[in-house]
């Protein structure tokens, strides 16, 4: 790592948010983008507008990160919580990896507790990343502190036959949670 230059992971997925960090004003950070499958990350760097040497991939599982303590200045991530059973570790392990005073930004879409999208998450073990305060929690009970959610907008779901989640008819929330080591 350059002197002065901040270092932030990112939970690629598919990339969505990895053009907007390229083209942010400032140019003085890295950037290692990680996902539990190398096919994934191929496809980002595939469909990467620019070949920007700032960018790392690392296939990797948020649960138990090959990566050292004490490497991030930030850690973004879009939706991973939804998709990671075990959300406990995956916060224990961003928290791990996260330098001391840096911060974290977690987008997602969560659902009600008393929904029938609840019932269907719980079976599959994934109710802790995908209501709100349950993932707050988690966050706190893995060191975070400051722990902040906003709510940027919310909808009903209407029937999709392509989506199993939310359940048609359930509310759906969009927040961005942030929090600091």
């Amino acid at each position: 790592m350059q002197p002065g230059v901040k270092s932030n992971q990112y939970a690629t997925g598919m990339g969505g948010n990895l053009q907007r960090l390229l083209d942010a004003e400032s140019k003085r950070f890295q950037i290692v983008c990680t996902d539990i499958s190398k096919r994934v990350l191929a496809m980002t760097r595939r469909n990467k507008k620019t070949d920007d040497s700032r960018v790392f991939y690392i296939a990797t599982d948020g649960r138990c990160m090959s990566i050292k303590n004490n490497s991030f200045d930030y850690i973004t991530s879009v939706a991973a919580f939804g998709n990671i059973p075990e959300s406990d570790k995956v916060a224990k392990e961003m928290y791990r990896t996260l330098k001391p005073g840096g911060k974290i930004i977690i987008e997602g879409a969560y659902i009600e507790k008393d929904s029938k999208s609840f019932e269907l998450v719980k079976s599959m073990g994934l109710e802790k990343g995908m209501v709100e305060e349950y993932l707050i929690q988690e966050l706190k009970n893995a060191g975070f502190k400051n722990v902040e959610s906003t709510v940027v907008g919310k909808a009903k779901w209407a029937e999709n036959p392509y989506d199993m989640l939310p359940v048609a008819g359930d509310m759906q929330y969009f927040c961005v949670i942030q929090a600091e080591k």
